[in-house]
């Protein structure tokens, strides 16, 4: 239950920051897909944020 609970508030945090264009492209994929989508542009900006 945390980890959905972690996974959903990374997916509205991400969904927040993303251009209409970009997230009407996601809006075609299945939802587990969005979800993993968005935890790895997570992952992506810690990553880049830490090696700042």
């Amino acid at each position: 239950m945390i980890v959905d609970l972690w996974s959903a508030s990374v997916t509205v945090l991400i969904w927040d920051q993303l251009r209409d264009d970009k997230r009407q492209r996601l809006l075609t994929v299945p939802s587990h897909e969005l979800i993993l989508r968005c935890i790895a542009i997570y992952t992506r900006l810690i990553a880049k944020s830490n090696d700042q």
